[in-house]
């Protein structure tokens, strides 16, 4: 009797929700910056890994963003992890006030990290850095942490 190998069955979504923040801002804290903590995400895993939202964390400026490279999901000994990178155009920011300084178009680089164990706990890390043009010091850096948990949706 022949012997058939059966097709992996296509595991079902993940949903993750974000229960822990910790948000660090270097020099300074820009006020109205979205909330983490309670967003959900979901986690598409065949054929490719997809998230939605794309980059996680939902916000005002993912609308904008111009990928620097497409995220990139693997998995590897049941873990899985997925990355992102992207600049948005923020337009014309002021900057700390000093003799002379005008306002500057600036943007905003996000990278971010998504890991994934095999319990299905999950851990990010974001670094957002404000720019403005012409200049390579940042205006200022926000770095999330957060920390949760995935169920597979059914």
């Amino acid at each position: 009797m022949p012997f058939l190998l059966a097709a992996a069955a296509t595991p079902p979504p993940l949903v993750c929700t974000i229960e822990t923040v910790e948000s660090r801002w270097t020099p300074r804290k820009i006020a109205g910056v979205r909330m983490l903590k309670g967003q959900t995400f979901k986690v598409t895993r065949t054929p490719e890994i997809t998230l939605t939202p794309r980059y996680v964390v939902d916000s005002r400026i993912t609308s904008l963003a111009e990928e620097t490279e497409p995220p990139i999901g693997s998995v590897e000994n049941e873990r899985l992890r997925y990355s992102w990178n992207y600049v948005a155009p923020l337009g014309p920011v002021a900057p700390p006030p000093t003799v002379g300084n005008a306002n500057r178009k600036a943007s905003i680089s996000v990278e971010g990290q998504l890991l994934i164990q095999p319990n299905r706990r999950f851990e990010l890390a974001n670094l957002s850095s404000v720019t403005a043009e012409g200049s390579t010091t940042a205006l200022t850096t926000l770095r999330d942490s957060a920390s949760g948990t995935c169920r597979e949706q059914r």
